[in-house]
């Protein structure tokens, strides 16, 4: 059964901004069969990073956008007045894995028992179990 890693925005920008290939990496880390997912509202808060963000979000937020697209990334229907944050720690069952660099996020996902990978010395990827 493949598990579902949710990728969070900050993570996908990161990963553009750093070049790190999530997917490689993923098959580096994961002993398990894994299936990549964003929800909509991460797709939004790109789109919009792509048109209003500083120079560098707007590269980093176009090319995770390119990435997710080539990469036929899944994409989960979200309402659209939501907090993303909230959706990750939310999201049903506990057997999951979340992608992110948000500490907020990393916390309350500790909090809950649910696994993230972090970014380490912008180089290469790192599943904190819980």
């Amino acid at each position: 059964m493949e598990k579902i890693v949710l990728l969070d925005a900050s993570f996908l920008m990161a990963c553009a901004e750093f070049r790190i290939d999530y997917f490689s990496e993923f098959a580096q880390i994961f002993a398990f069969a894994y299936k990549p997912v964003v929800f909509e509202a991460v797709l939004n808060e790109l789109a919009h990073l792509k048109v209003a963000g500083d120079f560098k979000k707007k590269q980093s937020s176009k090319l995770a956008l390119e990435i997710i697209d080539k990469k036929n990334v899944g994409v989960v229907k979200t309402e659209k007045k939501c907090l993303v944050d909230d959706l990750f720690v939310s999201f049903p069952g506990n057997d999951y894995v979340v992608a992110t660099i948000d500490a907020e996020l990393k916390r309350r996902l500790k909090k809950k028992g649910i696994s993230v990978v972090v970014i380490r010395k912008k180089k290469y990827l790192e599943l904190i179990e819980c």
